[in-house]
């Protein structure tokens, strides 16, 4: 007001978070620290957690156990078995290099691009737990497409070499598609992720679908967390 300047139209601040019933308070000694639970599940599985778990107009709940499953079933159960297994069968059935005489058309890769909007939609509402909820759909949904396609069933047969690289294909641009999306949310990951596929580690969100891909294995992106 003292600079003469425009007050701005909306204040956005997010709710509290609660555990065991109550807000965390340092008051009351209800406390979480962030450093510790860095230390003990990594900052990007943190981070992931409390940016799905808070909505918009709630409070969220934060505890150890919701976030080690949360983490398990989002990170490692999707995102990072969905890594492994597509990069592993790249490797093992075309020596890393994925390039398919065309580019697949699939319920997959059409959700990726459909996913995308959304995901962008929800950014620029600040719904950043449905953003992630849009980032995540694909890869819930190659998966499955794992189990229906059978690219196992497919390398006994050297005639199906461009169909099982169309599958793989798809698994990868999946994965290329995701580590645009959550890259803002776990950068260290998704830098990762983005060099085991074989492109740079810092994503561009108009970047186009490659050709095709040079797949290299690294270290694994989301141990499964224990309980103990």
């Amino acid at each position: 007001m003292a600079l003469g300047v425009p007050l701005p139209r909306a204040v956005y601040a997010h709710p509290w978070w609660m555990m065991g019933g109550g807000r965390l308070s340092k008051t009351s000694g209800n406390v979480l620290y962030a450093s510790d639970l860095i230390e003990k599940y990594g900052i990007d599985c943190v981070r992931y957690y409390c940016l799905r778990e808070m909505p918009v107009s709630r409070d969220g709940n934060i505890t150890d156990e919701l976030l080690i499953s949360r983490c398990n079933t989002d990170l490692a159960n999707d995102l990072g078995n969905l890594a492994s297994r597509s990069i592993t069968m790249a490797e093992k059935y075309f020596s890393g290099e994925v390039t398919p005489a065309e580019k697949p058309e699939n319920e997959v890769l059409t959700l990726c691009e459909a996913s995308k909007e959304k995901y962008k939609t929800a950014m620029d509402a600040l719904s950043v737990q449905q953003a992630l909820t849009e980032a995540m759909a694909p890869v819930v949904r190659a998966n499955r497409f794992i189990d229906e396609t059978a690219p196992w069933v497919l390398a006994k047969d050297p005639a199906n070499a461009e169909a099982l690289k169309g599958v793989l294909y798809t698994l990868l641009e999946t994965l290329r598609a995701a580590s645009v999306t959550l890259y803002p949310v776990m950068p260290r990951a998704m830098g990762k992720l983005r060099l085991q596929l074989g492109l740079s580690e810092t994503p561009e969100w108009r970047e186009a679908s490659p050709e095709g891909f040079s797949v290299r294995r690294g270290e694994n992106l989301f141990p499964r967390i224990t309980e103990e």
